[in-house]
């Protein structure tokens, strides 16, 4: 007579169910691990071709600027004698103003120019005599409009001057011995050069002017501004634009040294840029399209499928770059870098 032993039906079922759910569990791991995680499997991204745009692009590059002076203009004297009188330091000598005085005769400023180079008298005609003529005015011995022809009027006016210079009456010659020539603008007296009792010749140097600035010297950078600038540019200082021939290292047109000064002023040095008289064309593309290869080639890809082409970079910034036009490209994968299988850069 055999014995069931209680319970042992259903501990058999509970055994079976715990083996169950393991085998059932990894299966349902085993599915969930066929399925790609979209988050560790590195999906491939597409490759981005952007269109190339043009654009334009003024070169410039920083100098340094000096003013430079010479030495001031020198009155010279037109005739010998002993100096009497001379005018003192830090006067302005305009038209008609008393320079020196040689042997107790007055010597005036004539302010033109060039000075006069001949004896001028009735019937003589030229750019002198138009000099002559507007000494005359400005002095007021003359009212007619100058000419250049020595007629009556100017005859008079000649008289009178003669006159108050200490040379006979009645002489209608003009003797450039009588005026001291202080050249195109009124003379500031830096300097007296021939004091009172000092001896002097023709050409004997009376007074100096102040030095004046001749050029602004022009610190190009190591090697040069570079061609992309051109052989003309244009140099700017705050408001001031004057022009500038590449490679000169200065500037010397009387107009634009002025105009440079007064930029610069109080300071006789500083910064400039000088920059292309005209813009030229680019080519504009994302900075992650440039590639640099071994040897230092730089590429840009049109796509994906394409042989990287050759392109020279010209500026740019952090987020683009600009392109010398002769590359050619009109499109350009955007990321190269992402991209497996390209052909090298180089």
């Amino acid at each position: 007579m055999s014995r069931r032993v209680p319970g042992t039906g259903r501990a058999w079922v509970v055994v079976a169910a715990i083996l169950v759910v393991p085998a059932a569990a990894l299966g349902a791991w085993a599915a969930a691990a066929a399925v790609p995680d979209p988050t560790q499997a590195g999906a491939r991204v597409a490759p981005v071709v952007a269109p190339v745009t043009s654009a334009e692009r003024r070169p410039t590059a920083t100098v340094s600027l000096e003013v430079r002076r010479a030495a001031g203009l020198v009155a010279a004297s037109p005739t010998s004698g002993t100096v009497t009188a001379t005018a003192p330091v830090g006067a302005v000598l305009d038209d008609g103003a008393e320079v020196v005085r040689i042997d107790d005769r007055p010597l005036r400023a004539m302010v033109a120019a060039a000075p006069l180079w001949r004896s001028l008298g009735p019937g003589d005609q030229g750019e002198d005599v138009r000099r002559l003529q507007d000494l005359l005015v400005a002095t007021g011995h003359l009212t007619a409009t100058p000419d250049g022809r020595f007629g009556a009027s100017t005859a008079r006016a000649v008289t009178a001057f003669a006159r108050e210079s200490g040379a006979p009456r009645g002489v209608t010659t003009f003797d450039p011995a009588w005026v001291v020539w202080v050249g195109p603008e009124p003379l500031r007296v830096e300097s007296v050069e021939a004091p009172v009792g000092a001896q002097v010749g023709p050409g004997g140097p009376l007074l100096t002017g102040p030095a004046v600035a001749s050029a602004v010297a022009v610190a190009e950078p190591q090697g040069g501004l570079g061609p992309e600038l051109g052989a003309e540019a244009e140099l700017l200082v705050g408001p001031v634009t004057v022009p500038y021939a590449v490679g000169s290292g200065a500037v010397t047109d009387p107009a634009a040294v002025a105009a440079l000064v007064t930029a610069l002023a109080p300071a006789t040095a500083g910064t400039g840029r000088v920059q292309a008289s005209a813009a030229v064309p680019v080519l504009s593309v994302p900075a992650s399209a440039v590639v640099t290869g071994d040897g230092g080639a730089v590429c840009v890809y049109p796509d994906e499928r394409s042989a990287p082409v050759a392109v020279t970079v010209v500026g740019g910034g952090a987020s683009t770059v600009q392109l010398d036009p002769a590359a050619g490209v009109t499109a350009v994968l955007v990321d190269p870098g992402a991209v497996d299988g390209l052909a090298p850069c180089g």
